[in-house]
């Protein structure tokens, strides 16, 4: 199996379905783009996506250099990832945007190239993708394959608000008067009100109270300690914890 990136699952950030509380995944606001592919659906995304929440992960952000020789110019990617994994990205993320490889180095149409290079395609691109090729491979011999799993954006609130969910340990458990943060937001917010339909009243000094879903909100505590790369810190997290 190729190490370079070959099983790639496309999602669209989707803002309207931030008020969902049945479901604490990345489900509630990425759609995933259905691949027609049966390693998909036996379970390797799921897997990328428990190895990026069980694993030490942090965020990081990278500016490549693609399109053609006569015409090339620079994209800003966050990449949430370990280590390893953000390595394995340096040295590969090239080959998606050098517009000689469109449609041979994936198993699936990927879009990453067009999104940023290509005037051909009307289509809606993507927002973000999960590299998911490792998974796949398990059932492949390879000693050099190991684990590992990245999900990169070109959108820093898509970024963030994954990062912040995949960090995510349990639903909060939040008070009235409690401060909480927005993954949207730069100010903190005081709770005013919890309500039926499990959606939560907060409102800023000299503002009018708004509802939000509970799961779209951090404490300070929830914030300390996450693992972002400090080229980063300030533009990703924009918290004062």
């Amino acid at each position: 199996m190729n190490k370079k990136m070959y099983y790639i699952q496309n999602y669209n950030y989707n803002q309207m379905q931030q008020f969902s509380t049945d479901k604490n995944t990345v489900d509630r606001f990425l759609d995933g783009q259905y691949m027609g592919a049966a390693e998909f659906e036996f379970g390797s995304c799921q897997d990328a996506w428990a190895f990026l929440r069980e694993n030490a992960i942090k965020l990081f952000s990278i500016v490549v250099s693609g399109g053609s020789n006569r015409e090339r110019k620079e994209v800003k990617f966050y990449v949430i990832t370990t280590d390893e994994g953000y390595e394995r990205f340096k040295e590969h993320i090239s080959i998606h945007l050098d517009g000689e490889r469109i449609g041979r180095i994936t198993k699936e149409h990927t879009g990453i190239y067009d999104k940023f290079f290509s005037s051909f395609r009307k289509q809606k691109f993507a927002n973000a993708w999960l590299d998911v090729s490792c998974f796949v491979s398990r059932s492949f011999s390879n000693s050099e394959h190991t684990d590992n799993a990245i999900f990169f954006t070109d959108e820093k609130q898509t970024a963030l608000r994954t990062f912040l969910e995949l960090k995510r340990q349990t639903q909060p458990e939040l008070k009235v008067f409690d401060e909480v943060f927005c993954y949207k937001d730069t100010s903190s917010f005081k709770i005013c009100g919890l309500n039926e339909d499990d959606s939560v009243s907060v409102k800023q000094k000299y503002s009018k109270a708004i509802k939000m879903n509970a799961l779209d909100l951090w404490t300070k505590t929830d914030l300390i300690g996450l693992q972002i790369n400090e080229c980063i810190m300030d533009e990703a997290l924009r918290f004062n914890i």
